[in-house]
C-alpha cells in the first residue's frame, strides 16, 4: 500500500491544483464580464458626459452671442445718448443766442415805443399850438 499513497497524494494534489485552476478560470471569467460591464457603463457615462459637454458648449456659444448683442446694443445706446447730448448742447447754445436776440429786440421795441410816445406828445403839442393860433 505504500507505493499507492504517494500516487494518491499526487493525484489529490493534482486534483487540488485543477480545482484551484478552475476557480481561477471562473474568477477570471467573472472579472472579464465585470470589466466588460464596467467598460459599457463607462462608455455610456462618457457618451452622456460628451452630450452634456456639447449642450453646455452650445449654451455657452448662445450666451456669448447674446452678450455680444447686448454689448452692441449698449454701445449703440451710448452713441445715441452722446448724440442726443450733443443736440441738447447745441439747442442750449441756440436758445441762449435766441434769448440774447429777443432781449435786444425788446430793448429796440422799448426804445422805439419811447420814441413813438415822445413823437405823439410833440404832435399833440403842435396840434394844441395850431389850435391856439387859430
Amino acid at each position: 500500500m505504500a507505493p499507492s499513497v504517494p500516487r494518491t497524494r499526487a493525484a489529490a494534489a493534482l486534483r487540488m491544483n485543477q480545482i484551484a485552476l478552475d476557480n481561477q478560470s471562473h474568477m477570471i471569467r467573472l472579472l472579464r464580464a465585470k470589466l466588460a460591464t464596467e467598460r459599457r457603463e463607462s462608455a455610456a457615462t462618457n457618451e452622456g458626459l460628451e452630450t452634456k459637454v456639447s449642450i453646455l458648449e452650445r449654451d455657452l456659444q448662445i450666451q456669448r452671442c447674446d452678450n455680444h448683442s447686448l454689448r452692441n446694443t449698449v454701445t449703440q445706446c451710448h452713441k445715441d445718448i452722446d448724440r442726443r447730448i450733443s443736440q441738447l448742447v447745441e439747442a442750449k447754445k441756440e436758445h441762449k443766442t435766441n434769448q440774447v436776440a429777443l432781449e435786444a429786440s425788446h430793448k429796440t421795441i422799448a426804445g422805439l415805443t419811447e420814441i413813438g410816445f415822445c413823437m405823439s406828445k410833440k404832435i399833440e403839442r403842435m396840434k394844441a399850438k395850431n389850435q391856439q393860433a387859430r
